[in-house]
C-alpha cells in the first residue's frame, strides 16, 4: 500500500493539512478528548467496544464493519494518532484489503466514511471503538 507506484496507489488519496482539518472538524473533533491522542467514551451514549487481540482478529473485524461501505462503494478516510503519517482517503474495499498494513504502519488511528455518521478509533492495545458522530452543538463550534 505505501509502494506509490503500485496499484493501490492510484486509488489512495494524502490530504493536506486544510483537508485534514476540515475532515476532522466534522468527524473526530466532535468526540471530547481524554488526551491529546484519544476519545473520552465515557459521556458518549451508544458506543460499541470491540477487542482485536492480534492482526487477523483486526483484519477480520475490518472486514466486518467496513462491508456496509465496500458494498456502498465508500471512501474512507484514515486519520493517524501520529501526526507525522499523513491523512489518507481510499476505498473502503481496499482498507480491508490492507487492514493489516494499515495497523502496522501506525496501530493507533481513527476511521471515517466519507459523507457517513460514524467513527471508529483503533488503539494499541486492540480496543476498536464504535460510535455515531455527535451532531454540532447549537450555534456552532
Amino acid at each position: 500500500m505505501t509502494d506509490r507506484q503500485g496499484e493501490a496507489a492510484r486509488h489512495i488519496l494524502l490530504l493536506d493539512y486544510a483537508d485534514d482539518r476540515q475532515l476532522a472538524a466534522g468527524s473526530l473533533n466532535r468526540f471530547p478528548a481524554r488526551s491529546s491522542c484519544e476519545i473520552d467514551w465515557s459521556g458518549v451514549p451508544d458506543v460499541e467496544q470491540r477487542w482485536c487481540p492480534d492482526s487477523d482478529a483486526w483484519a477480520a473485524l475490518a472486514a466486518e464493519l467496513c462491508a456496509p461501505w465496500v458494498a456502498q462503494d465508500a471512501l474512507v478516510v484514515v486519520f493517524w494518532g501520529n501526526l507525522a503519517v499523513p491523512t489518507v482517503v481510499l476505498p473502503a474495499w481496499l482498507l480491508v484489503r490492507h487492514a493489516r498494513e494499515i495497523e502496522d504502519a501506525q496501530p493507533h488511528f481513527w476511521l471515517h466514511p466519507l459523507g457517513g455518521d460514524v467513527l471508529i478509533e483503533c488503539l494499541p492495545e486492540g480496543a476498536v471503538t464504535v460510535a455515531a458522530i455527535p451532531p454540532l452543538p447549537p450555534g456552532g463550534p
